[in-house]
C-alpha cells in the first residue's frame, strides 16, 4: 500500500540487493486491489544506493526550470 501521493504520482523507493548484477531484473506489482488492473509507470529509476542523481528540464506548465533530485522535482528559484 503506498500513500504518498503528490500531483497524481506515487513515489515508491525499494531497496534490494542483487547476487547477480549482470543478470536481469523483473519488476511486477502483486497485491489485491479494487482499482483497475492498469498501472503506469514513468521514469523509473535504478541507482545504486549511495549514487545520487540530478536532471534539470524546463517545465513550459509552470514556466520555470525544474532540477530533479534522484526522481523528485525541486522548483529553482
Amino acid at each position: 500500500s503506498m500513500q504518498n501521493i503528490y500531483n497524481g504520482k506515487t513515489l515508491a523507493t525499494l531497496t534490494f540487493v542483487t547476487k547477480n548484477p549482470q543478470n536481469k531484473i523483473k519488476i511486477s506489482l502483486n497485491g489485491a486491489s479494487d482499482r483497475e488492473k492498469v498501472f503506469y509507470l514513468d521514469d523509473l529509476m535504478i541507482r545504486q544506493k549511495n549514487v545520487n542523481v540530478f536532471k534539470s528540464r524546463y517545465s513550459a506548465q509552470l514556466k520555470d526550470s525544474i532540477i530533479n533530485y534522484n526522481n523528485l522535482d525541486l522548483l529553482m528559484k
